[in-house]
């Protein structure tokens, strides 16, 4: 994975360069830094907001089906804890999603290797197999973080059912 520079929102400047790439215990962060204005700004995977996204209609669509299967009308308590688990699911990914939007990637300054000596050293240099799983998925897109858990749970549901055809 390469990491291409970006558009500087600030000043205009498209030579934004990555700084820093951290792991902050369940994704890794890129730092990027302006070299005319001094702007820093921290990019997460679009893959975490994927994920993100999908999760977040999972447990809306759980809360959802709870709340309607209430009995009697809403009162405004109800409108008021459903609007509140509206905006948390809905500000998770785009708080990942707007630095991708306000710094687009620069189609002059092309595509330049991370600070790290080579593409793989962070992927390499950590034992846990956990880790290094997290990272092979930061490097796929939106698309794929958001179908990942969808279809995992699908696997899941459909080897109950057939567990369950076959036991009983």
């Amino acid at each position: 994975m390469r990491t291409p520079d970006r558009i500087c929102r600030l000043c205009g400047d498209p030579g934004m360069k990555p700084e820093s790439r951290d792991w902050t215990g369940m994704e890794t962060t890129v730092t990027y830094a302006c070299p005319g204005c001094d702007n820093t700004v921290k990019f997460n995977a679009l893959s975490q907001a994927g994920l993100m996204s999908a999760l977040g209609l999972i447990v809306l669509a759980i809360v959802t089906f709870f709340m309607v299967e209430s009995p009697g009308m809403w009162e405004t308590s109800d409108f008021l804890i459903y609007g509140g688990i509206l905006l948390a699911c809905a500000y998770v990914p785009l708080n990942i999603l707007l630095p991708h939007w306000r710094y687009p990637i620069s189609p002059e300054g092309g595509k330049r290797a991370p600070v790290t000596p080579d593409d793989n050293s962070l992927h390499q240099s950590t034992s846990d197999p956990l880790r290094r799983k997290i990272i092979e998925f930061e490097r796929h897109g939106f698309w794929r973080g958001f179908l990942t858990p969808i279809v995992f749970i699908v696997i899941v549901l459909a080897a109950a059912t057939l567990i369950g055809m076959l036991t009983f």
